[in-house]
């Protein structure tokens, strides 16, 4: 997701403190806002229409070799062929079996992602006016762009560097450490000092930088349900992790205010925290890296290919 996922927010935010400036307030502002956000799962409905279909998923999956020449013509401008058995009949369920450790690893860490969350959706409410930043948008704003997007961008230049399964940990525990912090600090923070703000979004701000370097470009951009798992079952795959990954978020928006209304701010935030310890420690002892690897290098798929098993 890079940089271009907090544009999205960058743009709700922008809209949201735009509008008021030609006259646009009360209820039409915020349905305006949220209409004008069809704009872009519409265009992604229409992208996805011209792109063209995955190489691997035409061999592997239609045997369409015809179809694969040419797509792989338009992309990479060079004529390739393959072999004539390249479909893969290995059957799905021999694959789920086999790669259901790799399945739930993916789908745990998404899901934790999410619990780490000081508060999802109700964020910029909750926690954004407890440090006295009442303006949604503004606090939404001013995180996108001193820490998500440059956090985004160190992402990019490290992914395939460090690699994938440091880059997770790292940002995992940079967030706990953030959350941590914040959960210390602030119930020496009041509303009528002026330095709360301030305090608040550095340390908030923090969170959102290594969610950024890490988790939110790694396990929640599904580089690990994409790499760890062979073709034939990587949609599949897919779909079961983010499944996994709604209920984290679902769970997030339940059990957060909960802490929130009934242990106050810092109890909420700093179980976050202790969550993004435990999301570190998981990556570091489970996940296997991929970094600079094929998908079936990563996924070990020619290892299995076209596999007899009677189910």
């Amino acid at each position: 997701m890079g940089v271009t996922g907090p544009l999205g927010s960058i743009a709700s935010a922008a809209t949201l403190l735009g509008l008021p400036l030609i006259g646009i307030h009360g209820d039409l502002l915020w349905r305006l806002v949220l209409g004008l956000g069809a704009i872009i799962p519409g265009s992604v409905i229409y992208l996805r229409r011209k792109v063209p279909e995955s190489p691997r998923y035409l061999v592997r999956i239609k045997g369409d070799m015809k179809r694969y020449q040419e797509v792989v013509k338009q992309v990479t401008n060079n004529d390739l062929t393959v072999a004539a058995n390249a479909v893969d009949k290995t059957p799905v369920l021999f694959y789920l079996r086999k790669y259901a450790k790799y399945i739930a690893i993916a789908g745990i860490l998404w899901f934790l992602d999410h619990m780490v969350n000081p508060g999802g959706v109700f964020e910029p409410a909750l926690v954004g006016e407890s440090i006295g930043v009442k303006n949604t948008a503004i606090f939404s704003l001013v995180l996108t762009l001193a820490a998500s997007i440059p956090g985004g961008a160190v992402s990019l230049l490290l992914i395939d560097k460090w690699g994938r399964k440091p880059l997770e940990a790292v940002g995992f525990a940079g967030m706990a450490i953030s959350l941590v912090l914040f959960a210390a600090v602030k119930p020496q923070l009041t509303l009528s000092n002026p330095i709360t703000p301030i305090v608040g979004m550095l340390l908030l701000g923090g969170y959102h930088f290594w969610h950024n370097v890490g988790p939110a470009n790694v396990s929640a951009a599904g580089v690990f349900n994409v790499e760890l798992t062979p073709t034939r079952i990587r949609g599949i795959a897919s779909g079961i992790v983010v499944a996994i990954d709604r209920m984290g978020a679902l769970v997030n928006s339940a059990i957060f205010p909960f802490l929130f209304f009934n242990f106050g701010l810092p109890v909420a935030v700093g179980a976050g925290g202790a969550l993004g310890i435990i999301a570190a420690i998981v990556t570091l002892l489970v996940v296997p890296e991929t970094k600079q690897k094929s998908l079936e290098e990563s996924s070990y798929e020619d290892m299995w290919f076209n596999v007899e098993n009677s189910l």
